[in-house]
């Protein structure tokens, strides 16, 4: 059975379902803002204040609801995969606008026409914006990540992590179980590797090689009467050897094994943990960091295959190869950047961002512990959120706080209809921050009038500051996506009129509940 909801009745679910989602969320706006506890079936309660994750763990009982749910969660989701941040702020956006969109509906305005003008005025907003951009300064990275994240000690770990490399995939979190928050520089090539046997590493947790031959074979690797010659040369003249294929057979894994417990054999067997394209690419990078050549077959290995790196460091995860740079790795660089400008697929593209970063910069990882595993979580939804600012304001800055919102909200028309919309949304996360920390959004924003604006309030700090002084920045990317992303959605709902479901479905689920089925 299918159920349609209509005109008036749909408005009012929508209605419901975006004062639901937003009122949940935009309690966590700001430095002062407040956290929530989410209770998940796979895992324990959590709290956060991480507003993509509290906006998808958003239900109601009733399924219309949940579907205008779905629809206006998208805003938050897609500002949260183009930037990392600004999710909270674009909900917030997104329901002052629907509330005021749904008001002049409903006083007469022809649904389309108003999104119309809603679009096109979108363009001036974000003009407007673009006006008020900053170009980011050293100095200013901090501050930046001490307000996406509101703690300092990970503002100043952000910073450090973002002087010494420029490309967010190069940068991974490990939790560990001690309280603390640290980073590790790696320079080199690291992949993700399985070990044939874990023998191979004596009972240690890792094992490192100096000037280490490697073999790179794109075939199963059956026995070693193919490489007994550079295996015994590997033997009588106390090298050591990589081994990479595409697997190997139990009775050659036991015959290295046996040789290396008996301190004969200094040999790592590892496979490449990556799958198609991406393990294709791995095995052409150490190609030429190598200098090896990839043998098709194990038939056909000769000691002309043989490549040399500088040092190998193996754990039961993951390898790290170190190389020093020369021409034809910065020839090879230069080919990747341009074949980064080809490729769509996301996932591929952050592939070939982070072996850039391994050719160039290197790699960081930073360490995060916490005392539970509650605070550890919310933890890293902070440290997450200030990487992802930081790292999105390449394209500039905005002075903060909800001041460069405030200012182009003030510069709007009341009079008229399509301003007069924008100028309540763009005004609405001053609001906000202002209502999270227990203070009066008038008499705020009469003192910032009042200063013509020169003076911005400093939410964390509890202090008006002259805007030339201010350490209070957002990322202009982050701002831009939240408007874009909150003006789509609202877009595509007034313009709705109807709504279908499946009441049959539902009707089951409900009857579920009360053990009827």
């Amino acid at each position: 059975m299918r159920k349609i909801i209509s005109g008036n009745e749909l408005q009012l679910k929508m209605h419901e379902a975006i004062n639901l989602l937003c009122d949940t969320v935009k309690c966590t706006l700001g430095p002062k803002g407040n956290n929530v506890i989410i209770d998940h079936s796979s895992f324990t309660p959590f709290i956060t204040n991480d507003g993509v994750t509290i906006a998808e763990n958003i239900q109601s009982d009733d399924e219309v609801i949940n579907v205008i749910l779905e629809i206006a969660k998208e805003a938050s989701i897609k500002t949260n995969i183009m930037v990392g941040d600004g999710t909270t702020t674009t909900l917030v956006i997104l329901q002052s606008l629907f509330n005021s969109c749904i008001k002049v509906i409903k006083d007469g305005e022809n649904p389309i026409v108003l999104k119309q003008k809603l679009n096109k005025s979108l363009d001036i907003i974000l003009k407007s914006l673009e006006k008020e951009k900053i170009i980011l300064k050293d100095n200013m990275i901090e501050n930046l990540a001490r307000i996406a994240s509101n703690d300092i000690q990970i503002s100043k770990v952000v910073s450090e992590v973002f002087s010494k490399v420029s490309i967010r995939e190069a940068i991974s979190i490990k939790e560990i179980d001690e309280n603390k928050l640290f980073i590790k520089y790696y320079k080199g090539y690291k992949f993700n590797s399985i070990l044939a046997s874990s023998f191979l590493l004596k009972s240690q947790n890792s094992i490192m090689y100096n000037n280490c031959e490697i073999l790179i074979i794109d075939d199963l690797v059956t026995c070693t009467k193919f490489m007994a010659s550079i295996l015994n040369d590997v033997m009588n003249n106390s090298k050591s050897i990589i081994i990479i294929a595409n697997d190997f057979s139990d009775y050659f894994v036991n015959e290295i094994v046996t040789y290396v417990l008996n301190d004969n054999l200094k040999c790592l067997l590892i496979k490449i943990d990556e799958c198609g394209i991406m393990e294709r690419l791995v095995k052409n990078d150490l190609e030429i960091l190598s200098g090896s050549k990839i043998v098709k077959s194990e038939e056909d290995i000769t000691v002309s295959n043989i490549g040399f790196i500088k040092s190998v460091f193996l754990t039961r995860e993951n390898t790290r190869i170190n190389f020093e740079i020369n021409e034809i790795i910065e020839k090879y660089s230069q080919n990747i950047e341009s074949e980064l400008l080809e490729i769509k697929e996301e996932y591929i593209r952050e592939f070939y961002l982070k072996r850039l970063a391994m050719f160039n910069e290197g790699t960081v990882e930073i360490n995060l512990g916490a005392p539970t595993k509650i605070e550890l979580r919310e933890k890293r939804m902070r440290l997450e959120d200030a990487l992802c600012s930081v790292y999105s304001s390449n394209e500039g800055i905005l002075l903060g706080g909800g001041y460069t919102l405030l200012k182009i909200s003030d510069s709007l028309n009341d009079n008229d209809l399509i301003e007069n919309i924008w100028k309540n949304a763009l005004l609405a996360p001053f609001n906000q921050l202002m209502i999270n920390s227990g203070l009066d959004c008038l008499k705020m924003k009469e003192k910032i009038l009042l200063s013509k604006y020169n003076l911005l309030f400093n939410i964390y700090d509890e202090a008006f500051e002259e805007i030339d002084k201010t350490i209070v920045i957002d990322s202009f990317k982050v701002v831009m996506n939240s408007i874009i992303n909150a003006c789509s959605i609202v877009s595509m709902l007034i313009t709705t009129n109807s709504l279908i479901i499946n009441e049959q479905l539902n009707n089951l689920h409900k009857n579920a509940e009360y053990g009827d089925i």
